[in-house]
């Protein structure tokens, strides 16, 4: 078994750290959650900036969200069964406009965990 000091020494020596899991979506007023899926790697996580562009990010299977413009609106709805089935429940809305915001804090976040691991 390796201890927690190990596994940073590891980290540390890697060219390229993945991540397995992305960015986990939360909506506070509603209680719902999207899970990134297996496919969808935490050092990808700039890719949410095309999506205020207006694409469409792939976030990966089981769990297997979906991602939907809609006007303004990015609806993030949880895991469903099957990539092409109606969703239900209710999804998650960020404003597009929002996202910038958004994504400057989780750069904040991954920033401060990295100086963490700073010898």
């Amino acid at each position: 078994m390796t201890d927690a000091s190990e596994a940073i020494r590891r980290l540390l020596e890697t060219d390229k750290v993945i991540a397995s899991g992305g960015l986990r979506v939360h909506e506070t007023r509603t209680n719902v959650t999207v899970q990134p899926g297996c496919c969808c790697g935490l050092e990808d996580w700039r890719e949410w900036l095309d999506v205020a562009d207006g694409e469409t990010l792939w976030l990966g299977h089981d769990p297997s969200p979906r991602l939907e413009h809609v006007d303004e609106v990015v609806q993030l709805w949880p895991d469903r069964v099957d990539a092409q089935e109606t969703p239900s429940g209710q999804p998650i809305e960020i404003v597009v406009g929002d996202l910038p915001g958004i994504l400057h804090t989780v750069q904040e976040g991954l920033q401060g965990f990295l100086s963490l691991t700073k010898r």
